[in-house]
């Protein structure tokens, strides 16, 4: 039916960016060359250049590896195998498990489950999430 055909979909997309003034674009081009040169340096504005990648298989395969020195991610079985400060571990790890669920082929029902796990998943990956409760995040997810 039209109904069917009109309802929302999730879509969900990360990006890995570093942030420079125009004077450190060296380090910029040194970040690139540490991540085996994926991603792209682009303007900002005259002062200012980013270093950016938002490639799904450049983020599993290459840039979140390399920052918690691991071959690969899927040895990663708990967020405390990253060795990392706290903060950065938890979004390191939860970017992971949800990049995963991205990447499985899975049944309709499945899809749905998936989807709501990467809803949770990105709650704590979220800025905002330090201003509501999970309940609150998911509610307003769905919403949209």
């Amino acid at each position: 039916s039209l109904e069917k055909n009109l309802k929302a979909k999730l879509s969900v997309g990360f990006n890995f960016i570093i942030i420079q003034d125009i004077h450190s674009l060296s380090l910029l081009n040194e970040i690139k060359l540490y991540f085996n040169g994926v991603g792209g340096i682009y303007d900002i504005n005259e002062n200012c250049k980013i270093y950016k990648v938002g490639s799904k298989s450049d983020l599993t395969s290459v840039i979140l590896p390399k920052m918690i020195n691991k071959t690969s991610l899927s040895c990663i079985k708990d967020p405390f195998d990253l060795n990392l400060p706290l903060l950065k571990y938890n979004k390191i790890y939860y970017c992971c498990k949800i990049l995963e669920l991205l990447s499985k082929e899975s049944s309709l029902h499945d899809k749905q489950e998936n989807i709501n796990k990467i809803i949770e998943l990105s709650y704590y990956v979220s800025q905002k999430s330090s201003d509501i409760s999970l309940a609150e995040y998911i509610k307003n997810i769905k919403q949209k």
